[in-house]
């Protein structure tokens, strides 16, 4: 997994340290906007200090790209801001928050990033069946088969969890971002950005 900045002047991004310390790696600050970004591939903006030339030259830039970002932003007035967020996904974190609701609020917003990608690769079916278990957060087997295929048999969902997980490992697809974990008969979400652990909350 990559985590890369983009940033005014190649300034540190902001809370830099903190950012690198909650995910565990190592920001890779980038001179060239990337044209697409894969999966894993998790891309920071900020650009604050920056000309209003330099934002409108970004803009032509990267209107025509299949780049996804989270912006960071001190002030969300302003039309190129707003511009730049629609492009990039409207995934934005203000930098007005306090250090730990800002940290919790952008690590939100990278798993999102990446659940837009992944929706982008994977059927419509294995689609609903991710969306369910995200949306669920601890949801039971029984359930969920019920709701989305109409059936409580645990044959039909087995097969089709088994067919998004093996893409979810799809060495063309990526590394594996997400996983989902089964316990005590209940489906669980995680990610490489907490470790792959279950958060405690969720957990019966």
């Amino acid at each position: 997994m990559r985590l890369m900045a983009y940033t005014a002047n190649e300034n540190k991004l902001y809370l830099a340290d903190k950012i690198e310390e909650k995910s565990g790696l190592k920001i890779e600050y980038i001179k060239k906007f990337p044209k697409y970004n894969g999966v894993g591939e998790l891309l920071i903006l900020d650009l604050d200090g920056e000309s209003i030339e330099f934002k409108d030259k970004l803009i032509d830039e990267i209107q025509y790209i299949d780049a996804n970002f989270v912006y960071l932003v001190g002030d969300f007035f302003g039309d190129r801001n707003k511009r730049i967020i629609h492009m990039g996904g409207e995934l934005f974190t203000f930098k007005s928050l306090n250090d730990t609701d800002f940290i919790e609020v952008l690590f939100n917003r990278l798993v999102t990033l990446e659940i837009y990608k992944l929706f982008s690769i994977i059927g419509r079916t294995d689609m609903d069946l991710f969306r369910a278990i995200n949306r669920a957060g601890n949801g039971e087997r029984e359930i969920i088969s019920k709701s989305l295929f109409g059936s409580s048999s645990e044959n039909t969902i087995d097969v089709n969890l088994s067919r998004l997980r093996k893409k979810l490992r799809d060495p063309e697809i990526g590394n594996d971002f997400f996983r989902i974990i089964t316990k005590s008969r209940r489906f669980y979400l995680v990610n490489q950005l907490n470790g792959y652990e279950i958060p405690e909350d969720l957990l019966i």
